[in-house]
């Protein structure tokens, strides 16, 4: 069976809320209106405004956890230039020896020698069916957090997206995606708690954006909402870039939401 393909892309969480604040229902989801009326059990608040409010403001709530859960002092590593001290016709100091000499490299001077930095892209998938307890989007967005931070020791720089939609309806495969953030930036934990551990960015924000996407068009979707995409193979053919790697919920429970175990399972140490 030959899927409908549709993708969505935002550079920021700003960009996606103001877009879907700013559009229609589709005509599938003309009368569908869960991101506002899920409940608290759900989606771990109890409006969409609270949930606009939680990601502007910070969830700070599970702050500790994450922490404890990543390492108990969160560290930042930075790659640096190595620097290499030679002499030549211009610097910052003059060189005696060959001065007295008189050859023309009778100045010294510091040059800086990058050094190559191994780099890796990140997507997390948020997407579950409605049977996963709230929870389980808290502890398995630690380890996702835990994942990055510890490439990042490690000296990797890190580009990291939500995959705030990764489901099936009908004939119709939706995938939308979030930058959250870019290789030069180091890890922010206050900026990633929402997007990736918090069940309101799929439960609200996801369903908000669902409801308003345009080119949706198969009734399969207003049915729950359509269903979890789980083929790993499907999604790194269809929706992931070269040398990009995905991780879900279900990668992290089975690896026992043990950041290693996780890098181990995606093989990104080669």
């Amino acid at each position: 069976m030959a899927y409908k393909i549709i993708k969505e892309h935002f550079k920021s969480i700003h960009e996606m809320i103001s877009v879907i604040e700013s559009r229609p229902n589709n005509k599938v989801m003309a009368d569908k209106h869960s991101s506002n009326t899920g409940d608290y059990s759900f989606t771990k608040t109890k409006s969409m405004d609270e949930a606009k409010e939680l990601f502007r403001n910070g969830y700070t709530e599970i702050l500790p956890k994450i922490k404890t859960g990543v390492s108990n002092e969160f560290k930042r590593t930075e790659v640096r230039n190595r620097r290499k001290v030679e002499t030549g016709v211009i610097g910052y100091a003059p060189h005696v020896p060959n001065a007295i000499l008189g050859l023309p490299n009778s100045m010294i001077l510091t040059k800086a020698q990058p050094q190559k930095v191994k780099a890796v892209s990140i997507v997390v998938g948020i997407t579950e069916n409605c049977g996963t307890e709230a929870d389980e989007f808290i502890t398995s967005g630690i380890a996702a957090i835990g994942v990055v931070n510890t490439l990042e020791l490690r000296g990797y720089r890190v580009n990291l997206k939500v995959a705030f939609w990764c489901a099936t309806g009908g004939n119709e495969r939706a995938w939308g995606t979030i930058d959250l953030k870019d290789y030069r930036e180091h890890l922010d934990l206050q900026k990633l708690c929402f997007p990736l551990a918090h069940p309101s960015m799929f439960r609200r924000l996801g369903f908000k954006w669902l409801e308003t996407q345009p080119e949706i068009q198969d009734s399969g979707w207003e049915w729950g909402y359509g269903s979890q995409l789980s083929d790993l193979d499907y999604i790194k053919k269809n929706f992931l870039a070269e040398n990009e790697y995905f991780i879900n919920l279900a990668i992290t429970k089975e690896c026992k939401y043990d950041p290693d175990e996780i890098i181990k399972r995606l093989n990104i140490e080669k």
